[in-house]
């Protein structure tokens, strides 16, 4: 596994934690020096792989300035490690013995991020490595990296630890693109959507409730980042900014910290509220949008009249074609002249089928040109189908047009034959085992005796 030393970072603990879910997607093109360079897609997500995060202050205080990620996957796949830190706000200047300060993480964009830049002022840090154990390691960037990255939502809390501040990531939903310093070399592109439980006795994190310096770098050629310094649910919203100009989603906490555990055909329901800046005149339209077709999401009302505070709520549903993993729906408020979104985060839980020893479908006898009744009982997430077959299992050129339920009455037995059942849901399919339908030998005709 790719082991990070704390010990590399000054400044206050961090405190290593696992997530209750997290998904990592990257897609590496070919000839891409930073990940695996294989030109495919990799997803990783709780519970089949392991993540850790750590959240510390880089060169020690009380802002949480740096994010580390590992990812412990199966042998086959790579390893991931991942780092981000905010642009340093106040650099370090020798001659005035200035020590640096770097800005808090918080929703916004990051660009000209160098890995080997920390003692540069307003450029932020990022690092990106996936190690492959077969067939060989993958190659550094010889010069150091450079990418953006872009934080839709972020929440921390923290905690005291003698006269340390221990940071805790509790929401965060993060896009980035890396590559080695050489332009001609492939971005590497991904998502991280991260999930942290709450940690008892800990407080809300807010950057401008703190007084931190917020700084979202700048590039050489003058141009630079851009992001707003609210905590919690981010934005001017949080807690602690300044009042929105647009009309703002304000979800609950619940929202924020964790996301919504939902199975296949499923729907759940999330009430929030939309902030309308006096300035706003016009009706305030809200709609809502997934990432996935088949991931369905309506707003009532659909339409707040303007002043004050509106009360919405979103229904989400889930369908029998609903992918299992990590999903954002997102929500969006606009007057027609300025809007805000917000995120709510869906994980999609989905057990394939299993049917076990005592649940298989059994042998029976039957009497001469009587039925059968065969039976299975699968466990597994919603909807199971189930399809029954004649034949060996495995051989699908015999389908039973009114085999479709876990109970089977088969036709007519007139001689011995083989049935087996498949169970199929969103996720994956199990075949049973082949079971014999006899004729009883009291039915059979007797045989004439030999002469």
């Amino acid at each position: 596994m790719v082991v990070l030393s704390i010990a590399a970072f000054a400044g206050s603990a961090a405190a290593q934690e696992h997530p209750t879910s997290a998904s990592l997607v990257f897609t590496s093109p070919v000839g891409d020096t930073v990940g695996p360079g294989t030109g495919k897609t990799y997803t990783y997500g709780t519970p089949g792989n392991v993540f850790e995060s750590g959240v510390n202050d880089l060169v020690g205080g009380t802002t949480p300035d740096h994010m580390f990620f590992t990812v412990q996957a199966s042998n086959a796949n790579p390893e991931i490690l991942l780092a981000f830190a905010a642009p340093i706000a106040v650099p370090f200047n020798s001659l005035t013995d200035t020590q640096a300060v770097f800005a808090p993480l918080t929703k916004g964009t990051y660009v000209c991020t160098k890995e080997t830049s920390t003692d540069i002022a307003h450029v932020p840090l990022m690092s990106f490595v996936a190690q492959v154990r077969s067939p060989t390691p993958g190659t550094l960037c010889i010069d150091g990296q450079t990418g953006s990255y872009t934080i839709t939502s972020v929440s921390f809390t923290t905690t005291k630890s003698g006269q340390s501040t221990l940071f805790h990531l509790l929401n965060l939903d993060m896009s980035f693109t890396v590559q080695c310093q050489d332009v001609a070399t492939p971005k590497l592109s991904g998502r991280l959507i991260y999930h942290g439980a709450p940690v008892a006795g800990a407080v809300p994190y807010d950057p401008v409730a703190a007084g931190a310096a917020v700084d979202f770098g700048t590039c050489p050629d003058g141009s630079s980042g851009s992001g707003s310094p609210g905590g919690g649910s981010g934005g001017t919203g949080g807690s602690g900014g300044t009042a929105p100009t647009a009309p703002t989603i304000v979800l609950p906490d619940t929202a924020l910290t964790s996301s919504i555990p939902m199975v296949n055909s499923d729907s759940a329901t999330v009430a929030f509220s939309t902030f309308i800046p006096t300035t706003t005149t016009s009706d305030v339209s809200l709609t809502a949008t997934t990432d996935a077709d088949n991931l369905l999401a309506t707003i009532t009302p659909s339409v707040i009249k303007p002043g004050g505070t509106g009360d919405a709520m979103v229904t989400i549903q889930t369908t029998a074609a609903t992918s299992a993993g990590e999903h954002t729906v997102t929500l969006t408020a606009s007057d027609g002249t300025v809007s805000s979104s917000a995120s709510i985060h869906v994980t999609v839980i989905c057990d394939p089928p299993l049917i076990l020893g005592i649940d298989q479908p059994k042998n029976t006898t039957v009497a001469l040109g009587r039925p059968a009744n065969l039976s299975v009982k699968a466990s597994g997430s919603g909807p199971l189908t189930y399809q029954w077959f004649s034949g060996a299992r495995g051989l699908v050129n015999f389908s039973l047009a009114i085999g479709s339920s876990p109970n089977f009455t088969t036709s007519a037995i007139n001689d011995t034959t083989s049935y087996w059942v498949r169970v199929t849901n969103p996720c994956g399919s199990v075949d049973s085992q082949t079971v014999t339908v006899s004729v009883a030998a009291s039915a059979k005709p007797a045989s004439s005796p030999r002469r």
